[in-house]
């Protein structure tokens, strides 16, 4: 079944269900307006999937948002809420639906998701997690990771079902105490620089970039090591985050929630860029699944005992799951929040020095992934005035004031959150075995 008829077939049958289920609450006159609603929606829906976004937007908002009330059921109440849009900003109804019906069509694949998993989805079963790389000194000042590494290279330890490699990143910008010595090595990973050709003025971090895919990769291949944990600070007040490449590696997923479990005095996010392999610039896109354990706030060049305590007892954890999974342990699965990365916020700048006019706002400075709206105070000029974010939706600010994006011209990332729904995982059985 196509992907318009599952969503289709899951929200009818799942609607339905839902009236029946709603008779006894509300009398014989509530099913009815909302049999007249269904109606409505049939009408106004030029396709199964709109239609399946029109139901899947009654789900969020009875189920998610707890909405009660006559509102919820009227027949012309999208009708209602299109006109109020486009008299509050300006926007035709043509626009309107566009949007809802994108925003629908995520509610409703989560729907379907959510549906199966209460369902018993099957378990997903994974080849162990054998070869473990944990990279520290990608970025030569963000000493957290510096110093765990060569923490872990002292004691050499081993599990039976797991091989640990620890790795100093970036040696050369380690020694200097900097982000990098000539560009920035956690940007040399894509598929195009590691197959660039090398010359006598190829900067030392492309050089480095290619023994480390020799070394951890190649990347994209059965010879890669399974995961790669790359350590790195951050001078936002970020918490500890896993940042990746996707939002369905299933076994990063599964850490973060273990992570969220175990830690429950630090913030635990995860972060996702959603970007295609070939086009993944960072570090840990080397290995089968990866991500980089992003902790802050600490400023560059210092390690403070808190945030470095934590990054080691995240790496613990880490391992101690790896273990478990590859012992055999099976892990439930569930739904995890995750942070899409989305565009970067430059400060405000004279035209002509290029130099920035402002810093930002002290209501937003410290309060990395709290809810922006239209209308908050994003930045304050030097000369004293507040600028607002003006954006079309809220979204969530991150890496806010990270000082090492201001030479990125970044002042702020903004993203969207998400749900994603995580199978149950076991260790893949050798299929010769009796």
């Amino acid at each position: 079944m196509d992907q318009d008829g599952m969503a289709h077939y899951v929200l009818s049958s799942t609607w339905d269900e839902k009236m029946e289920s709603r008779v006894s609450l509300g009398g014989a006159s509530r099913p009815c307006t909302r049999r007249s609603e269904l109606e409505s929606c049939e009408g106004r829906a030029h396709s199964r999937i709109h239609l399946g976004n029109y139901k899947a937007l009654w789900f969020e908002r009875t189920e998610e948002e707890k909405v009660t009330g006559e509102n919820v059921y009227k027949r012309g109440y999208w009708e209602a809420k299109d006109q109020e849009h486009t008299m509050e900003k300006g926007e035709g109804p043509h626009k309107r639906w566009k949007v809802t019906c994108e925003r629908s069509l995520q509610i409703c694949q989560r729907k379907k998701n959510l549906i199966c998993f209460n369902k018993k989805m099957e378990v997903v079963s994974l080849p162990a997690v054998s070869r473990v790389a944990v990279c520290g000194g990608t970025h030569g000042n963000e000493l957290s990771g510096v110093y765990l590494v060569r923490e872990l290279q002292k004691k050499r330890e081993e599990a039976d079902n797991v091989s640990v490699m620890t790795v100093m990143s970036n040696p050369r910008a380690v020694q200097q105490c900097r982000r990098y010595t000539e560009t920035d090595l956690n940007r040399c990973f894509t598929t195009a620089t590691l197959s660039a050709p090398v010359t006598d003025k190829t900067p030392y971090e492309i050089v480095r970039s290619l023994e480390l895919n020799s070394l951890l990769g190649p990347k994209g291949t059965d010879r890669a090591m399974d995961l790669i944990c790359d350590l790195h600070n951050t001078t936002a007040n970020m918490g500890l985050c896993f940042i990746s490449d996707s939002d369905c590696d299933w076994i990063c997923l599964h850490i973060y929630r273990h992570l969220q479990r175990e830690m429950p005095s630090v913030p635990v996010r995860y972060i996702s860029y959603d970007t295609p392999i070939s086009e993944a610039f960072s570090l840990e896109s080397l290995s089968k699944h990866g991500f980089a354990m992003e902790i802050g706030p600490q400023p560059h060049g210092v390690v403070r005992a808190d945030i470095f305590n934590a990054m080691k007892e995240g790496v613990r954890l880490m391992l101690d799951w790896i273990q478990k999974f590859n012992s055999g342990v099976q892990f439930d699965g569930g739904e995890v929040e995750v942070y899409t990365m989305g565009k970067g916020i430059d400060y405000p700048r004279d035209p002509e020095t290029h130099l920035i006019t402002a810093t930002i706002h002290p209501q937003l400075q410290d309060h990395d992934f709290r809810l922006l709206h239209p209308g908050d105070p994003v930045f304050l000029t030097f000369s004293g005035k507040t600028e607002t974010y003006k954006g079309p939706e809220p979204l969530y600010p991150f890496f806010v004031n990270e000082c090492a994006y201001y030479e990125k011209g970044i002042a702020l990332y903004l993203g969207r959150k998400k749900r994603v729904v995580v199978p149950s995982i076991q260790l893949e059985r050798d299929c010769g075995s009796g």
